[in-house]
């Protein structure tokens, strides 16, 4: 009997990463904005997700994203001051799992 095993890539293992990575930054993104201040949707228009390296980062542009982090009122009772600290408590988890199953199922195909 014999048996073979051929490792991934790295190319294929940089693709699977790539993948993971950018499914993970689009429900980070969305789960951070389910909790933000909504006034007339500039806050969250103008709301952004970059994935650099093994780190996601998101970005709110509006002018008043800063005071509304820390200082500003929630809009109404499912908002958070902190909004992205609120959202990473919540589903950081599955933020982990979707990372997770995102690479395990591209290394895969």
């Amino acid at each position: 009997m014999s048996m073979s095993f051929t490792p991934p890539s790295i190319g294929e293992i940089e693709r699977a990463a790539s993948l993971a990575f950018f499914a993970a930054k689009e429900q980070i993104l969305t789960d951070c904005n389910f909790f933000a201040k909504y006034d007339q949707g500039v806050m969250k228009s103008g709301a952004y997700a970059v994935a650099d390296g093994m780190s996601i980062s998101c970005h709110w542009d509006a002018p008043y994203a800063l005071y509304a982090w820390y200082k500003g009122t929630p809009s109404h009772g499912g908002t958070f001051l902190m909004w992205g600290q609120h959202a990473a408590d919540t589903y950081g988890g599955q933020w982990c799992e979707i990372l997770s199953k995102g690479l395990n199922d591209a290394i895969r195909n």
